[in-house]
């Protein structure tokens, strides 16, 4: 009774002392609620970040080389035959899904980088393979017919091979890599090669449109 007494007497003091109370309860609640929130969206972006991480390690990786034979001087042009070795640097398996080779020539030193004008698919454009093991090797023939050697040799005219490929890796991404290799006097120089992710509804059907590029 004496408590009961005592809480009708001070009402209006343990409804403050009570909201008091409530509203510092609903704070650390919702600090903590806010915290259990960040830290597991930290755990979740570090744990995206280590499988990003895991497949970029364990993907495939193809480099593409390429090997001429000594050039044939007709004395109106010149005739290169070599051919391009698409290699498997990385720790597993590849399955090619798209190549295409093509050349080029031209008046002047030519640009920096090319991007493959003149395309032609070899072979036919395929869903999935062939499989490329880790460390295997495959080998495309490769033609350049360019003007006269005289012009080749002073920069009045270029010519080139080139080569893309898109694959896939085990994880399903697919990657695209564009390489060239431009006549000199000394050899085929190498312009610089290009590599992208695509979309993943890419159609192999068409030809690799622009997309992010790989680390």
């Amino acid at each position: 009774m004496r408590v009961v007494g005592f809480l009708d007497k001070n009402s209006g003091a343990v409804t403050a002392v009570a909201t008091i109370a409530i509203g510092f309860l609903t704070y650390k609640y919702v600090t903590y609620s806010k915290k259990q929130w960040e830290t597991m969206n930290t755990q979740v972006g570090i744990t995206q970040r280590q499988l990003t991480d895991f497949e970029e390690s364990q993907s495939a990786r193809l480099v593409i080389d390429f090997k001429a034979a000594p050039c044939a001087d007709t004395g109106s042009n010149v005739l290169c035959n070599g051919t391009f070795v698409v290699v498997n640097s990385g720790p597993t398996v590849a399955a090619i899904v798209w190549e295409a080779s093509g050349q080029g020539a031209g008046q002047g030193d030519g640009p920096s980088s090319f991007q493959g004008t003149v395309v032609e698919p070899i072979p036919e454009t395929k869903s999935s393979g062939p499989w490329l093991p880790v460390g295997g090797k495959r080998e495309i023939p490769a033609s350049v017919t360019g003007d006269r050697k005289e012009d080749l040799d002073n920069r009045r005219a270029f010519a080139y091979a080139s080569l893309s490929v898109a694959y896939k890796d085990i994880f399903g991404r697919v990657f695209w890599i564009f390489d060239c290799y431009k006549y000199t006097p000394s050899g085929f120089r190498q312009c610089p090669p290009q590599t992208r992710i695509l979309p993943s509804d890419w159609n192999p059907s068409t030809a690799p449109p622009q997309s992010k590029k790989r680390k």
